[in-house]
């Protein structure tokens, strides 16, 4: 048959195997969306949706609904559905439990009850299942109300007294059900009861004559892979004794053995379609379940682990089912719901094609251009390649037509995947930045039934190196290599003979600025010192001559010099505790010091000037030599040169830092020598200190200008 969507031909063929039911099909369905289902043993089954509830004919294959089943559920969804001996049980969205009393051919007979949290021992309207055990035992199931069990479903019929039991999980205990939003309740051949729970994995709950037994759980450790795939259950199948098979909302399936505690995870990259599943159920082989996922319905051969994948193509009523819309027929057939209706079917009819499809690679990109060469990529046996065409990208196909968009791929690069990669029907695969060297890249498919071709192609790839990694180039770079690492060993430790010298260096500077400190504190607070001490001697003496005049005014004249002997131990001080002292901080300190001079505040007006850009750094000695200078031409102004300003500048100029200290007075000293009386020597000498250079000018006031290099 030639097809109109542009994919050449394609071979069909007929589908019996799944039938088809939906508004399309069925003229009395109003609704595609399927939720529940529930067999009518022997003629025919009910399915509800999400604004109905009808029956299904099995021998005329006609969809109906009675009238009063219509008017009593056709605006809300149907949740579950259970037969008893007598009637259906039907959980609707929102409303309750109803009950529909049924003749033995499954006609309405009586009054349809409803039952509620206002008439009835019905915990909230958020029940989701119904279901009847072996024993006769309901059990509800609810989302956020945990589980109900009711041992006689009778008494609630005959609206006499209802014995409820309440399973709720509980932290502080360990027999506890996992969650309380129950999504499905099922029965294993052992009569135990599970539960799929939302938001904690699967419950068992033991039961032995008739007595509940120990609650275990099952669930999700993402510190362990040996656990539960994921924690949203969905459905629980016992295949056998030891086996039991969970479907997750998000992580695929999972096997169970529970006699060894052993967990098989099976999603999309072992061939299941979607890692959001449904619902399980049994093949008419055993060896075979059914998996109901978000991307179309799978089959999985329990022994072998493949998957087989049937699409819309095939007869299924779309990619995307639902959650509780599954369910086995008496005779054996399966029903599967989604959002476009559902379908029956008869896995004894499926015909299995066996012949694996043949396979070739159809096209080689380079950087997403198809390689150009003289053999057709059908026939291309093997690949050289310059070590700039390590962009590759292959398409493949397998020749198999009878529903070719459900072909299923692997393939591997070996020197680069360990491990085969399982794209599903993607027929392409890219390697970027591939490095030079040999590698192999291997394709194998399997039909639209799962039949693989094992064997698959090879294609044999050389990506040959660039110039710079030839062996000669590899010994000519290990030789200059070599003889930079020699050269390299030389620059470190000549760097580390630097290191050492410099640190010695500056060991020495501390030493000489140590020097330097211990003199100015030996010639200034020294003196005082001793001064002080001759002047307590002569005031002891005076004291005891009774000579109180001249005993006070040398205790006066002892008490300022211990003043100034503790304002220069504090200038040295403040020096001695800065490693480096900016020109702004020694400027403001300078500020301090005059503002606290009383005599100077009072005769002299101060100006303060700072004009450099680039802050300049002084070490202690530099800024304490500094402070000695200025302090001594500003006593020497206050004393003797009858100014009434005084002007201390700082500016850097020309890489030098430059001080001046300018005043108005008239240049005299008290014996009418210059430099005696402004101690011009011991201000030299500090500035020698520093390897500074001073000079004082006398016209129009007296200026005296120090520089340093910085």
């Amino acid at each position: 048959m030639g097809s109109k969507l542009g994919k050449g031909f394609v071979r069909l063929k007929e589908q019996t195997t799944f039938k088809l039911f939906n508004t399309s099909t069925q003229s009395e369905m109003r609704t595609d969306f399927m939720l529940a289902f529930e067999d009518e043993p022997g003629k025919g089954l009910w399915f509800g949706g999400s604004n109905a509830l009808y029956f299904l004919n099995r021998k005329t294959g006609i969809v109906s609904t009675e009238s009063v089943v219509e008017q009593t559920f056709g605006d809300r969804s149907i949740w579950s559905l259970e037969r008893d001996l007598s009637g259906l049980w039907v959980v609707s969205n929102r409303r309750g439990l109803f009950y529909v009393p049924l003749s033995s051919q499954g006609k309405v007979i009586g009054e349809i009850k409803n039952f509620t949290p206002e008439n009835s021992f019905i915990a909230s309207y958020l029940l989701h299942q119904v279901f009847i055990d072996s024993r006769g035992w309901m059990w509800l199931g609810y989302e956020g109300n945990g589980l109900q069990l009711v041992r006689e479903p009778k008494s609630i019929l005959n609206e006499g007294p209802v014995n409820v039991e309440q399973l709720l999980p509980a932290q502080a205990q360990e027999n506890t059900i996992g969650g309380n939003k129950i999504r499905r309740i099922y029965e294993d051949q052992n009569g135990d009861i599970w539960l799929a729970t939302m938001q904690n994995g699967f419950s068992k709950i033991d039961i032995d004559g008739g007595v509940l037994g120990d609650i275990s759980v099952l669930r999700h450790d993402p510190d362990n892979e040996n656990s539960l795939s994921f924690n949203d259950g969905r459905s629980i199948y016992h295949q056998n004794d030891s086996t039991y098979w969970f479907a997750t909302y998000g992580g695929g399936i999972n096997r169970w053995n529970a006699n060894t505690g052993e967990f098989l995870r099976l999603g999309t990259e072992q061939g299941l379609p979607n890692n959001s599943t449904y619902g399980i159920l049994p093949d008419a082989d055993k060896s075979f379940i059914w998996v109901s996922t978000n991307s179309g319905l799978a089959r999985l051969n329990t022994e072998t682990l493949n998957f087989n994948t049937f699409t819309p193509e095939e007869g299924i009523q779309n990619l995307e089912f639902n959650t509780g819309a599954y369910h086995q027929l008496s005779n054996g057939h399966l029903a599967f719901g989604g959002i476009e209706g559902f379908n029956i079917i008869d896995t004894e009819k499926l015909k299995i094609n066996e012949t694996p499809p043949p396979i070739y690679l159809t096209d080689i990109k380079i950087f997403n251009e198809s390689h150009d060469s003289d053999t057709n990529t059908v026939f291309k046996k093997s690949l050289m390649l310059n070590y700039n065409q390590n962009f590759l990208s292959f398409e493949f196909a397998a020749l198999d037509f009878e529903n070719p968009s459900a072909n299923q791929y692997a393939y591997k690069m070996e020197g680069i995947d360990s491990e085969w990669v399982y794209p599903g029907t993607r027929n392409f695969a890219d390697y970027p930045n591939l490095e030079s060297g040999s590698y192999t890249f291997r394709v194998k498919a399997s039909n639209s039934d799962g039949v693989w071709n094992e064997a698959g192609i090879s294609l044999p790839i050389k990506i040959t190196p660039p110039w710079w990694e030839s062996a000669w180039f590899r010994i000519s770079a290990g030789s200059v290599l070599f003889a930079g690492f020699i050269l390299g060993i030389r620059h470190i430790l000549q760097r580390r003979l630097r290191e050492q010298l410099r640190q010695m260096e500056m060991e020495n500077k501390l030493r000489k600025e140590r020097e330097r400190i211990s003199r100015d504190l030996h010639d200034h607070v020294g003196a005082q010192l001793a001064n002080i001490k001759t002047g307590l001697s002569l005031a002891d003496k005076y004291s005891q001559a009774d000579n109180k005049e001249k005993s006070s005014s040398l205790m006066h004249s002892i008490r300022n010099d211990a003043e100034i002997t503790i304002k220069q131990l504090r200038e040295t001080i403040w020096a001695l505790n800065q490693d480096r002292i900016t020109t702004s901080d020694f400027m403001e300190h300078l500020k301090l010091y005059f503002r606290d001079q009383t005599s100077f505040n009072e005769m002299l007006n101060i100006e303060y000037y700072h004009d450099i850009d680039d802050e300049v750094e002084l070490s202690a000695i530099q800024a304490l030599n500094i402070f000695r200078i200025i302090q001594e031409a500003s006593q020497n102004t206050l004393k003797y040169a009858e100014a009434s300003h005084l002007k201390i500048s700082m500016i850097k100029k020309n890489g030098m830092l430059k001080t001046m200290i300018e005043d108005d007075g008239v240049f005299k000293d008290k014996s009418g020598s210059a430099i005696g009386g402004y101690g011009l020597g011991n201000m030299k000498k500090r500035a020698k200190e520093i390897d500074g250079e001073l000079s004082i000018s006398t016209e129009d006031g007296t200026k005296i200008s120090l520089h340093v290099e910085t």
